[in-house]
């Protein structure tokens, strides 16, 4: 059974039940959407004029004026730096990475085919991994591959069974010191062999998982749809605590992996809680909830953190889908700053800058110390701009080389330039893309939804 036909069976016997299954319904119609396009060039140094109406760098500028505080100031990042490996999601346990360093111009390398793609009933979320020169990915059938990173050759490959046939929820993978962790959509997490494959541990939770997990201080950390969190042992799977967040039955596709840092691993729940949890006994050291005075409709008044908590500096930058952003103490989850900003992506955080896009089409640069607008760029809204149909989702920002790339359902890639917001290229693929672009070693990874494995340099 699908996501939408899990929740419904377990629903059907609750008050509002129909209700919670219409604002899931429409959620995912939102996010659910697919592309078909020629490949175009890819990124070079000269300007790629997008069709369409021309906007200005701060769009709306007024309507984001009456929201935020706005300064002209200039964007400064330190040079790139080259990462040699995307172990899990987000880069690192903290989930923050630096400016990192890649070729001016980007071109293709290889391309695989990961298995099974996504259809109308699930979709291909599970960003890959890299760690060992090898990229490691899982497609919607659970089926978990290697390959060399270099050149795409195939390395191994295994089908994790599916005990629950009739469920089908995604679940994800992380690398640590020589495992690779999977999670799954029927209750349960493995271990495999980075190096052949083969299953070394195995255990059950609760509920199906629907995020990739965390591996910090040598525990696997999972969250379950039902907002509890686990944690294991990463020698021998044995389950060491779990805690329990707010219930919520409604939720936006796919989920966030919590962020640890100096003990602290910090848990984003599908109701707007973030709790931090002692990392050693899970006890809850403070949590919050994220939720904005506004959304009223359906979709946007869901709550869910689907977007990763990222760390840097003993504070975290938090977004939720509900219509809040904030600046949260590490320690005591005093908050620093809030606005009134919605979305599901990850920000990418550096020292003085966050650049996050919005649920409604934005993407924006604040200032991390308060939260103010440098800049704002309206991103294209549909597919079909003059009927206003096929609504895109877009995925990241990863910043690479002076660019932030951005993928969309569309399946286009787009380069902005994180010091103005301005357009700088676009490459179109054939299929949509509605995971989040990865760096590893110069490669630029993008996972497509026919389960098409891009490697760019």
């Amino acid at each position: 059974m699908t996501c939408l036909q899990y929740l419904g069976k377990n629903l059907k016997n609750k008050p509002f039940g129909f209700l919670i299954l219409y604002r899931i319904f429409f959620t995912i119609l939102f996010l659910i959407t697919s592309g078909c396009d020629t490949v175009g060039d890819f990124f070079t140094e000269e300007e790629e004029i997008l069709p369409g109406k021309r906007e200005p760098v701060l769009a709306d500028r007024k309507q984001l004026e009456s929201k935020f505080d706005f300064v002209k100031i200039r964007v400064y990042l330190p040079k790139p730096q080259k990462n040699i490996d995307w172990p899990q999601p987000g880069g690192t346990e903290t989930h923050f990475m630096p400016h990192l360093l890649a070729n001016a111009d980007l071109k293709q390398i290889w391309e695989r085919d990961i298995g099974t793609a996504g259809g109308d009933n699930e979709v291909l979320l599970t960003p890959p991994v890299v760690a060992e020169k090898k990229v490691f990915t899982i497609d919607v059938e659970n089926l978990v591959s290697a390959f060399d990173s270099s050149n795409g050759k195939d390395l191994w490959e295994t089908e994790i069974e599916n005990k629950e046939e009739d469920i089908n929820l995604s679940g994800g993978i992380s690398f640590y010191k020589g495992q690779l962790f999977v999670t799954t959509g029927f209750a349960q997490i493995y271990s495999l062999d980075s190096k052949t494959g083969n299953i070394i541990w195995q255990n059950d939770v609760s509920a199906p998982i629907r995020s990739s997990p965390l591996i910090y201080d040598d525990k696997v950390i999972a969250i379950t749809i039902d907002n509890q969190v686990f944690a294991f042992n990463y020698k021998d799977g044995k389950k060491i605590w779990s805690q329990r967040g707010l219930l919520e039955n409604t939720s936006v596709l796919g989920g966030a992996t919590a962020a640890a840092y100096d003990g602290i691993i910090l848990v984003p729940f599908s109701s707007g809680e973030i709790q931090a949890l002692k990392a050693s006994t899970g006890t809850i050291l403070w949590s919050d909830t994220l939720f904005s005075k506004g959304g009223l409709d359906p979709v946007s008044s869901i709550s869910d953190i689907k977007a990763h908590p990222v760390i840097y500096n003993n504070q975290a930058v938090v977004v939720g889908h509900g219509g809040l952003m904030t600046l949260l103490d590490l320690y005591t989850g005093a908050r620093i700053w809030g606005k009134e900003i919605g979305g599901i992506q990850t920000p990418w955080v550096t020292k003085q800058f966050i650049f996050v896009i919005t649920t409604d089409h934005q993407m924006l640069c604040l200032t991390r110390d308060d939260g103010i607008l440098v800049w704002a760029k309206k991103l294209p809204m549909y597919e079909d701009p003059e009927d206003a149909s096929d609504p895109i989702v877009w995925n990241g920002p990863l910043l690479v080389h002076d660019r932030l790339l951005i993928t969309g359902s569309d399946g286009s890639i787009l380069s902005i330039s994180p010091y103005t917001g301005e357009f700088l290229g676009k490459i179109e693929l054939d299929d949509s893309i509605n995971i989040s672009p990865i760096i590893a070693d110069g490669f630029v990874y993008i996972l497509t939804d026919g389960a098409e494995l891009i490697a760019f340099k």
